[in-house]
C-alpha cells in the first residue's frame, strides 16, 4: 500500500508595496465595485494600513491585498482590501529614472565646474 504525501499549501506572500504608494481600496472586499483612492501609510508582513480619501476619509488597519485568500474571512472582510492602481509601476519606474538622471546631472555639473559652487 502506498502513501500519497501532499505538499503543504504555499505560504501567502503579500505583493510588494511601500508607504506613500497610491492604491485602490475596496470596502468589505467588494472588488467588483469601483475602488476608492487611498494611500498606504504603513506596511506590515501580511497587511497594510491605508488612508482612504473622499467624503468619508478614514484610516484603516490590517487591510489585505485582493489576492490574499484570508481577506474574505470574517476577521478581515470588514477591513476591506487593496490593489494597485493602473499605472502604479510605470509611475514608480519614472520616479526612479528621474532620481537617476538628477544624480547624473549633479555629477556632470561638478565635472564642468571643477567642484566650484555657483554664486
Amino acid at each position: 500500500m502506498s502513501t500519497v504525501l501532499e505538499a503543504p499549501a504555499p505560504i501567502y506572500q503579500m505583493p510588494k508595496c511601500k508607504p506613500g504608494m497610491e492604491v485602490l481600496f475596496y470596502p468589505d472586499c467588494a472588488e467588483s465595485e469601483p475602488g476608492h483612492l487611498a494611500w498606504i501609510t504603513k506596511v506590515g508582513e501580511k497587511a497594510v494600513e491605508v488612508l482612504v480619501l473622499g467624503p468619508a476619509m478614514r484610516q484603516l488597519r490590517y487591510v489585505k491585498h485582493v489576492s490574499d485568500p484570508q481577506r474574505l474571512t470574517t476577521n478581515f472582510r470588514h477591513n476591506g482590501s487593496w490593489d494597485y492602481r493602473s499605472g502604479t509601476f510605470e509611475i514608480e519606474t519614472l520616479k526612479k529614472r528621474v532620481d537617476e538622471l538628477t544624480a547624473q546631472v549633479a555629477e556632470l555639473a561638478e565635472i564642468v565646474t571643477g567642484g566650484r559652487k555657483g554664486k
